[in-house]
């Protein structure tokens, strides 16, 4: 598939989702552990809004680092979004792209909720360089909000999905050697520095 999406896998159970792995090149790898997450990390209880730290990647600080500019690179460019419009029959012009560095504490948890409906895809993609257990990876429920299975918390590996009315997830409280930390990716309605197409 798409260049950066290596071992692209489709899952149905408990609903659509999609996988990838060795997302990130070693120099990217690179970059992003000279970010500094920890004043950025946060403990939540439940709701991703709790978190008054978010590290959002905005015009004013996406040359700051190597990653950041790579991100915003690959998913504005129009390979990428024409793979995600043809695969998935979507329309991504007049969107918007937001990017966000995600450092969790030990002991966050995230209740069963669906994405609000300004975002058209979710994407996430996990750095675990602390051994972390790969049990802390995104909780996914079924329509009953019952636990299914979680996506492995691997390095360098990712998924997405589209959000909609079946697709529940979250997070387990989880227990952390060291780090939960990741990039989430979402082309959204909402405004952000970065459109899509015009």
């Amino acid at each position: 598939y798409n260049m950066k999406f290596r071992n692209y896998k489709e899952h149905n159970e408990p609903f659509n989702y999609y996988t990838f792995d060795n997302f990130l090149c070693e120099k990217e790898l690179e970059s992003f552990r000279n970010i500094d997450l920890n004043k950025n990390a946060s403990n939540l209880t439940g709701e991703r809004t709790d978190n008054k730290n978010r590290y959002y990647v905005n015009e004013k600080n996406k040359n700051e680092h190597f990653v950041t500019e790579r991100l915003i690179d690959f998913f504005t460019r129009k390979e990428t979004i024409n793979f995600f419009q043809e695969k998935h029959n979507l329309n991504l012009n007049h969107t918007y792209l937001r990017v966000e560095l995600i450092n969790d504490n030990e002991g966050s948890f995230l209740k069963p909720h669906k994405d609000i409906k300004e975002k058209l895809i979710s994407l996430l993609v996990y750095i675990n360089e602390t051994d972390e257990d790969e049990n802390i990876g995104t909780s996914l429920y079924d329509k009953n909000l019952e636990f299914v299975k979680t996506v492995p918390f691997k390095n360098n590996f990712g998924f997405y999905f589209l959000p909609g009315d079946d697709t529940w997830h979250g997070l387990e409280k989880i227990k952390v050697k060291k780090d939960r930390k990741m990039i989430m990716i979402n082309y959204c309605t909402f405004k952000t520095d970065f459109k899509v197409q015009k």
